[in-house]
């Protein structure tokens, strides 16, 4: 699906080490399906198959892993047939209780979310840059902004036009190729960078939005290039490249 290794330029899709102190819940995490494999076998060889497939997703990427993180209330449950329980404490639920129960944890989800909002970061998205850029481009326009990988889905989000997206391999064509002979998505890795104004002058974007804690000399090499910059936030700085009509 993919080709050039581009899932090994993105965090999530990068391979596990499982030796990293760091790491430490996800090899409990590993070890907890080790322990339960046993009892995955007991007469129950769909449950022992679909653990295989969710074990093997789980060990190959950040991403993956999540799958395992998904299950582990499914494969918990073994124990509890395990255990040499009394038959009362051994009531099956009906459809009616399930669908009850799980009615309720949808709506406490759903009130402790509306109750407590997840709050943004701003230092980590262009939330006050991506204001600042809307708030000075007519209305009814889309700004085409140049960002990191890092940045691009919430300036899609925005209503921004992302010149470098992240999209990968059968996505990627041809016609994206552009300085260095990179695509957008390795414009977006390897972009910001001293090529940052080639992009640019091939690109033609209405801003470019670059993170703080940039080198200093490609800081100042952009400023040369292009300008002061128009607006400073927590995620970073704004330059203007092309001026309103």
């Amino acid at each position: 699906m993919t080709q050039s290794h581009f899932n090994l330029l993105i965090n999530e899709w990068q391979p596990l080490s499982f030796s990293r102190l760091d790491q430490l819940p996800i090899l409990l995490l590993l070890l907890f399906f080790a322990v339960t494999l046993p009892f995955s076998l007991h007469r129950k060889p769909f449950r022992f198959f679909v653990m295989t497939g969710i074990l093997y997703l789980g060990v190959m990427n950040f991403k993956q892993n999540l799958f395992m993180w998904l299950f582990i209330p499914y494969f918990a449950a073994v124990f509890l047939e395990a255990l040499p329980l009394p038959a009362r404490f051994r009531r099956q639920m009906g459809n009616k209780a399930i669908a009850l129960g799980l009615a309720a944890g949808l709506l406490i989800n759903t009130g402790s979310i509306f109750a407590a909002p997840p709050q943004l970061v701003r230092a980590d998205y262009p939330v006050e840059e991506m204001n600042y850029v809307l708030e000075h481009t007519p209305a009814g326009t889309r700004p085409k902004v140049l960002s990191s990988y890092g940045s691009s889905g919430y300036v899609m989000f925005r209503g921004g036009d992302v010149l470098c997206d992240g999209r990968q391999d059968p996505f990627i064509t041809k016609a994206s190729v552009g300085v260095m002979g990179w695509t957008a998505f390795e414009r977006s890795m390897y972009g910001f960078s001293e090529y940052l104004p080639y992009i640019v002058n091939m690109d033609h974007p209405d801003v470019v939005i670059v993170r703080n804690g940039s080198s200093g000399r490609l800081y100042h090499g952009w400023v040369q290039a292009f300008g002061t910059p128009v607006y400073k936030g927590s995620y970073g700085s704004v330059f203007q490249i092309r001026s309103e009509s």
